[in-house]
């Protein structure tokens, strides 16, 4: 069984020692150096693709916490990129940017599992705050992940008679009674 640290759990931050991983994919050279720019600012590490494939390979050899991706790409598209991430099961939010501005194409991404959608031309902030919001999420569901994991250890070294013990003793003071008894 996997030994885990119940004293600090694996919660990414900004810190100097650790940064959250972004991959940008765009096919235009200009927007992702702005991208680039833009986010490593924001402290985040940053790697970019200037396609798909080569998004799908660095996908496949590193770990993200958000991947953000132009929608429309000669070959790999980004609708191909949310197909691989929902295939692979990354469970990292992919964000569309893209110049696409009709509904049925942002549908259609959010559909096939994109976390946000934002148009090109857009506004600084609004592509910090989408960032941030992804971030967010991530963290939260990394923070999901390690007390699952936390109480899969509890529950595996306690047996049944144990667990409802804890139940009927925890409820019992929760309500303030004197004695409790599960039946």
């Amino acid at each position: 069984m996997e030994s885990i640290d119940f004293k600090s759990p694996p919660v990414k931050s900004a810190s100097p020692v650790f940064r959250w991983r972004i991959l940008v994919v765009d096919d235009e050279a200009g927007m992702l150096e702005s991208l680039r720019m833009l986010l490593t600012q924001m402290g985040y590490e940053v790697t970019t693709a200037q396609d798909g494939g080569a998004a799908t390979e660095e996908l496949r050899r590193s770990d993200y916490d958000v991947v953000i991706t132009d929608l429309m790409m000669a070959g790999t598209t980004g609708y191909d990129i949310l197909e691989f991430v929902r295939a692979e099961q990354l469970n990292i939010p992919v964000l569309v940017v893209t110049g696409l501005g009709t509904v049925d194409a942002a549908v259609k991404a959010l559909k096939q599992g994109a976390y946000d959608y934002v148009l090109k031309p857009f506004q600084l902030e609004s592509i910090r705050s989408c960032v941030r919001r992804a971030i967010e999420k991530r963290q939260l569901e990394l923070i999901q992940r390690l007390q699952n994991q936390r109480l899969s250890a509890v529950a595996s070294t306690l047996n049944l008679d144990e667990i409802f013990q804890i139940i009927v003793n925890q409820s019992r003071e929760f309500v303030e009674f004197g004695s409790a008894a599960l039946v």
